[in-house]
């Protein structure tokens, strides 16, 4: 007679410290944010199996520099009780990703953060083709933008179109090509297509609003607005 032991659930918040690993399995990665948090714990429980469930997800070349929730599912533990505190270290000495708050949880917890939409806050340094002369400009695209999926994301997100909305947006001038902006925006906002303006995927956007191409170099959540 077969046993089925109920899965441990443990929630708490994550930050990515390292470009270039995506949060969940991708065949083409060998090391992702879930692996990094479930290594100890797997370890810990002597469970059969693990699945990350996070508020959201940043992008594989992205840092996540504020706590992510998430809720991590252990399936068929033998051991349900151990020190929380020493897998936060564990975790932390991996200087990829950091976990904080950690607390045992339930299923319920799984659905409550699979439903948040917190706005959040990058940090995008932009680098434009040509010289930037009204960079306030940019800031009529606060306000309603349509977004059309873009084909990076097109294996796991519906081809359609969406309106998201710009919250707030500032600069800081790095050189007269290049541009440190932070933007504030709802859940679901694409930012990379918002600087880029995706072919006419996206509208408005940074390039088209000053009518000079732009490109990301680099992107980071800095605030979750939870």
């Amino acid at each position: 007679m077969d046993l089925n032991v109920n899965s441990l659930f443990i929630s708490g918040n994550y930050k990515k410290l390292v470009r270039g690993i995506p949060q969940t399995k991708w065949d083409r990665y060998d090391e992702t944010v879930e692996d990094i948090i479930a290594g100890p714990v797997m370890l810990a429980t002597k469970g059969e199996a693990h699945s990350l469930h996070a508020s959201g997800r940043e992008d594989i070349d992205a840092l996540c520099l504020d706590g992510r929730p998430f809720v991590l599912e252990i399936g068929n533990p033998v051991k349900r009780s151990i020190d929380l505190k020493k897998i936060e270290t564990l975790i932390r000495k991996t200087k990829k990703v950091e976990v904080s708050d950690l607390e045992f949880s339930s299923r319920k917890e799984v659905r409550r953060v699979k439903s948040m939409r917190p706005d959040k806050t990058y940090r995008v340094v932009v680098r434009f083709s040509k010289p930037v002369k009204k960079i306030e400009k940019i800031a009529e695209i606060i306000g309603d933008v349509s977004q059309h999926t873009p084909l990076r994301v097109a294996h796991r997100r519906a081809d359609r179109t969406r309106r998201r909305k710009v919250k707030d947006i500032v600069w800081n001038k790095i050189n007269n090509k290049k541009f440190e902006l932070q933007i504030k925006g709802e859940a679901g906002l694409y930012i990379k297509e918002l600087v880029t303006g995706d072919d006419g995927g996206t509208r408005p956007s940074v390039s088209g609003k000053l009518a000079n191409p732009a490109v990301v170099e680099s992107l980071d959540v800095i605030r979750i607005w939870k």
